[in-house]
């Protein structure tokens, strides 16, 4: 399919509309007409830009506009921003296409929101509003550009899951370590080097991962985090070269030596059919020599006259 029919407006009682893997590269005005639209999912559509259209669709609760190839994407539509009863919003970047770098300040205006995950883009700037939404409880920022967390961190007060892995933030604020409802927090492939003592007051913290960062050592305060999975993965990154080093290494040995197994067992292949077939030559040969030297019968008698 390579577009959606204007028809699609006169759906007027559709609460939920799915588009997967279509060669579409934009929405009809008249999507505007599903006044009772309340959860819409995008996924590997080809669009030239998100529709504005969508922020027509006041009573929306859940949107996901997923791995879209959009070309000209440096900044989230300000549209998404009109719809107020928001409460799930996914604009998880693709690889090789334009990415958003900036949220606007106007995610302040979706007070409803409860899951937001814009991973995957090249998000550099954390803007204040984004954590005056106060009933936020799943942030999935993975895979930006992210090098600082700003100290409003400490807002969302109802945040239980945090994802801030594989970014370029070097220093977690103190304010990280007052979200008392954080039950799972992700933060490998950073370039982290410490982590505080206070991280002891995130007391409902169920999972931590810090694997691939700076970090030499974790705070002993950690282990009174008893809801904490243990061990806790903080693999730093000189531990994981060394460990890939040597990889490496026994991975190339065990090639060569797979590779001298192979060669000899090729030339014993060839050694072994060249025998067969000398043996078969020379069988041949001894046959050929030995009919050869076999005594002529003699001539047989003539018969002598009868008497």
């Amino acid at each position: 399919m390579t577009e959606i029919p204007p028809s699609i407006g006169e759906l007027s009682e559709l609460e939920y509309l799915s588009m997967y893997f279509m060669s579409v590269t934009d929405l009809p005005a008249e999507l505007a007409k599903l006044k009772k639209l309340k959860e819409l999912y995008i996924h590997r559509l080809e669009f030239f830009k998100i529709p504005p259209v969508i922020g027509e669709l006041s009573e929306l609760e859940k949107l996901t506009i997923r791995q879209n190839q959009v070309n000209d994407l440096n900044e989230i539509p300000e549209e998404l921003f009109k719809l107020k009863k928001l409460k799930e919003l996914c604009l998880e970047g693709v690889e090789d296409h334009h990415k958003a770098e900036i949220i606007p300040s106007s995610i302040g205006n979706l007070s409803e929101l409860e899951i937001l995950d814009i991973s995957g883009n090249e998000i550099k700037e954390l803007p204040n509003e984004l954590f005056q939404l106060k009933k936020l409880k799943h942030l999935d920022l993975h895979r930006n550009q992210i090098e600082v967390i700003p100290p409003s961190i400490k807002e969302p007060t109802e945040l239980e899951y945090l994802d801030l892995s594989r970014n370029k933030i070097k220093t977690l604020p103190d304010e990280l370590y007052q979200l008392k409802n954080l039950k799972e927090l992700y933060l490998s492939s950073n370039v982290i080097e410490k982590i505080s003592p206070s991280i002891a007051n995130l007391t409902e913290l169920e999972k931590l991962n810090l694997y691939d960062n700076y970090i030499k050592e974790l705070p002993d305060s950690i282990n009174d985090l008893k809801k904490l999975e243990k061990p806790v993965r903080y693999q730093n990154k000189w531990e994981i070269e060394e460990e890939n080093r040597r990889y490496e290494e026994e991975q190339r040995i065990a090639d060569e030596r797979n590779s001298r197994n192979l060669t000899m067992g090729i030339a014993m292949y060839i050694i072994f059919h060249v025998v067969i077939l000398i043996l078969i030559v020379i069988c041949i040969f001894c046959l050929c020599k030995h009919c050869c030297r076999k005594e002529p019968k003699e001539p047989r008698e003539l018969r002598e006259p009868r008497i």
